[in-house]
């Protein structure tokens, strides 16, 4: 019923298994569930016609997807960490989803405005950027394959996945872009911490004074 799909890089695995067994756990109690590896140098994409990264995930997407035959698809990461509340907030997603409440949510972290919080949902509408670090979609519901390769080719060129998952979606679809404690793992860190693994996300990148310093504020206290 729902699989997991593994795509991109294959970064960090040895780190991230054990949390992403967390997010496992939870799925089989409610779900049955299998997971793919269709990471780089997992299988032969030698097909692929694109060069800029977004661009690439998406191919990635669907040429995995036209490989399985579960209906409801989670798509992964494997430097993802699942900070607090993350687990809950993929749950969440894909039961919407499940009951046909809804078609496509897009996961992840926001750095400028909602960093601090766990779970905050806002209908995708037209957003130019969206959270991409998991992505979680009934496939039936999401556009025909060839006519996503053919605007990618075509259309605009965006590097960025942020603004090519948005392929995704029709112009009916409903979706979300949800903020939440889902990071990128950076670095191998000094602690295997929600809190290490955040701090070294958010050091990553610029112009993201405000969030370093609620990290830093936030900071457990050790005993």
């Amino acid at each position: 019923m729902i699989a997991v799909i593994y795509i991109g890089e294959p970064r960090y695995r040895d780190l991230t298994r054990l949390n992403h067994e967390t997010l496992f756990d939870q799925l089989r109690s409610n779900w049955p569930i299998q997971t793919y590896d269709f990471t780089h140098g997992a299988w032969d994409r030698s097909r692929c016609p694109f060069e800029l990264s977004g661009q690439i995930q998406v191919w990635d997407w669907y040429e995995s997807v036209a490989k399985i035959t579960e209906p409801y698809v989670i798509k992964l990461r494997t430097d993802v960490w699942f900070g607090p509340g993350a687990v809950q907030a993929v749950l969440s997603e894909l039961t919407n989803i499940v009951s046909g409440a809804q078609d496509i949510s897009y996961l992840g972290a926001e750095l400028y405005e909602d960093f601090a919080t766990e779970y905050n949902r806002i209908l995708a509408g037209k957003m130019v950027k969206i959270q991409d670090y998991c992505v979680i979609a009934d496939k039936r519901r999401v556009r025909p394959q060839q006519e996503v390769y053919n605007e990618m080719l075509t259309g605009k060129q965006y590097k960025s996945g942020n603004r090519t998952w948005r392929y995704l979606a029709t112009d009916h679809s409903r979706c979300y872009s949800v903020r939440c404690q889902m990071y990128l793992v950076r670095d191998h860190p000094r602690e295997v911490t929600d809190w290490q693994i955040g701090y070294d996300f958010v050091r990553s990148f610029d112009k993201c004074d405000k969030a370093q310093a609620w990290w830093e504020l936030n900071r457990p206290v050790k005993c």
